[in-house]
């Protein structure tokens, strides 16, 4: 058991343990379903959600909220990795919680899961790691996603998988489910998908050793930030009046400072692309904002919206680098596609 847990809502920081049965951290938060009340009338269609424990609300939700309880969703999960005979008995956990204890977080690194992608004259070791997120106020849904974590650089390094097309392989999103909060949310088949993906450590790690003997230019990579992540909203306001693209140079300027940075350890390959966008991925800080670089050259840490909490900028930043991992641009870098990276990702 976890010392001081209970009502914990002003943490912070993660909590670090071992046990997968131990879900002190959560224990704060034990929420019910109310009817709201408004000026002394209630509020039709509309309920309170109130943490019993100091009987503070958490949040307003319609009818069709289906209230998930943070222990019993990371307990169902528990049970249904182990009756899949995942072994669970080495493993390091990271149990946090978000917003006075509305929004929690669940991170289990498997121990004994873990393959060396041995990159030039070090050791790099990567471990199966499933990543679970609840809220109870339906301001997010509930997901559950499974990829590597490199204990090296620390980085939350997400799956993908071949899909063999007519230039060679295609990455697709394989390792995430995500649900409303309404009746039809099932945990049983979240965690049933996450069992049957720890196969993909393996999978990937060899994907991991192609990619550094992969080349990329530096202008190459540019190229595929600016098309992808830096590329500013979506849909027609990506572009201004005369069809140019729309370029977040703040961001731009963020990923090639952590491209450069990796260039200098493991070469200008397509691992060193991957690895500066699972840092961006990962690296948060929260209530900071990065304006343009400073003239000393110093950039600092950005969340993607101002006064967004680190957890929906992380969600938002996984999406988009997922996104971007499954665009045809990174497929040409990958495939070292020289044609289509000249004609399509380096056109202006």
């Amino acid at each position: 058991m976890i010392e001081n847990s209970g009502h914990i809502m002003g943490l912070k920081e993660p909590v670090e343990h071992t046990d997968i049965n131990d879900l002190s951290v959560f224990s704060g938060v034990k929420p019910e379903r109310e009817p709201l009340i408004h000026n002394g009338y209630r509020v039709k269609g509309k309920y309170a959600i109130v943490n019993k424990v100091d009987n503070s609300v958490l949040g307003v939700v319609g009818g069709k909220h289906f209230l998930t309880n943070h222990a019993d969703v990371m307990r169902t999960n528990t049970e249904t990795l182990i009756s899949n005979s995942i072994d669970l008995s080495n493993v390091k956990i990271f149990d946090r919680l978000f917003n006075d204890g509305s929004k929690a977080t669940r991170t289990i690194i498997l121990n004994d899961e873990v393959v060396n992608i041995g990159l030039r004259d070090r050791d790099e070791k990567i471990n199966f790691r499933i990543d679970l997120i609840n809220s109870i106020d339906g301001s997010l849904k509930w997901q559950s996603h499974c990829g590597g974590y490199n204990s090296l650089c620390l980085n939350e390094q997400v799956f993908i998988t071949d899909k063999k097309g007519g230039i060679g392989e295609r990455v697709i999103q394989t390792y995430f489910y995500t649900r409303k909060h309404t009746k039809g949310l099932d945990i049983n088949a979240s965690s049933q998908k996450v069992a049957n993906a720890t196969n993909l450590l393996k999978d990937n790690a060899e994907r991991l050793i192609r990619w550094k003997d992969t080349p990329v230019k530096p202008e190459v990579f540019l190229a595929f930030v600016e098309k992808t992540l830096a590329l500013k909203s979506s849909g027609s306001k990506s572009y201004d009046k005369v069809g140019k693209p729309i370029i977040a140079q703040s961001t731009l300027a963020y990923i090639m400072k952590l491209y450069d940075d990796e260039v200098k350890h493991i070469g200008s390959n397509a691992f060193a692309c991957y690895q500066a966008l699972t840092h961006y991925l990962t690296h948060i800080k929260n209530n900071t904002y990065m304006g343009k670089p400073n003239k000393d050259g110093s950039i600092k840490e950005l969340t993607l919206t101002r006064g967004g909490d680190e957890l929906n900028t992380r969600n938002t930043r996984r999406n988009k680098v997922v996104s971007a991992l499954n665009s045809d641009y990174w497929l040409y870098i990958v495939s070292n596609d020289t044609d289509n990276i000249k004609n399509v990702l380096l056109a202006k």
